[in-house]
């Protein structure tokens, strides 16, 4: 069975002096110290991680191994970069929006959630219930504007019931832009949407009944939505065929430019 990495469990650092150095994140990121755990010193980090402090006699900085942690928004980045300043007395590197190293030479860098990728941060529970819209609050002039997330989580919604529906090439009408490009897992790219439709059509072939259709998770970002389901079916060879897959999409003008299917490889498509 091939290992599946769900994350990163923690990150251990070193300090001289870990009771200051507990005093010092809980103080700048809030972080909640506690009982046991790996180190001199363990806090909680989000819901899934978790940061090891360990005390040694000599403190050795490195060059440029770092790790970084998650705020939620650029007021939060602000904050955490005032405090760095003017309360500890800390340079932050000019090249990023907050990169500093602590008072015992650990680097750190600092983000907020419209840094990263929608898909990676669904599983996060916190995350799924601050309702973040994943919009940036200014673009450059010439960028992409993203869809009203309102917007864009009803197209979803709208594709998602034609597939329930069994109104598959219907959907790829109403949803899909003509030069949509589709992908499963890691095979070639099909282009165009007469293409895809064509494609679409053979796989329909080989279906002699629809079973079921259940959507387990959605999520809608900056001109990008996800979702998690499953298919049953029987195939014309009467086989019943049980998919798991997920559906990774960009879109431009209310309608999907690029989507990306990933499911178990067990099962052909």
């Amino acid at each position: 069975m091939a290992v599946q990495v769900y994350g990163v469990n923690h990150v251990a650092i070193e300090v001289d002096d870990a009771q200051k150095a507990a005093a010092f994140y809980a103080d700048v990121f809030g972080l909640e110290m506690l009982r046991g755990g790996e180190g001199a010193a363990w806090c909680k980090l989000g819901e899934h991680q978790f940061l090891a402090i360990f005390e040694v006699e000599r403190l050795q900085p490195d060059r440029t191994k770092h790790f970084g942690i998650m705020v939620r928004d650029e007021a939060q980045i602000t904050e955490v970069r005032d405090k760095l300043e003017r309360k500890y007395g800390l340079t932050l590197h000019p090249d990023f929006r907050c990169d500093f190293r602590d008072p015992w030479g650990n680097r750190i860098q600092v983000g907020d959630l419209h840094d990263e990728s929608l898909v990676w941060l669904l599983p996060y529970r916190e995350v799924q219930q601050l309702g973040i819209s994943f919009i940036p609050q200014a673009r450059k002039e010439g960028h992409r504007t993203p869809m009203n997330t309102i917007d864009l989580r009803q197209r979803l919604q709208g594709l998602l019931d034609h597939i329930r529906n069994g109104k598959i090439i219907e959907a790829m009408n109403e949803f899909y832009d003509k030069d949509t490009v589709m992908q499963d897992n890691a095979n070639p790219p099909t282009k165009g949407l007469a293409a895809n439709i064509e494609r679409e059509k053979q796989f329909l072939s080989g279906v002699k009944e629809w079973k079921g259709f259940e959507v387990k998770a959605t999520g809608v970002g900056d001109n990008v939505t996800f979702y998690e389901c499953t298919m049953d079916f029987v195939a014309t060879n009467g086989q019943p065929v049980h998919m798991e897959q997920v559906s990774a999409a960009k879109w431009r003008n209310g309608k999907i430019v690029h989507e990306r299917f990933y499911y178990d490889t067990g099962v052909k498509r």
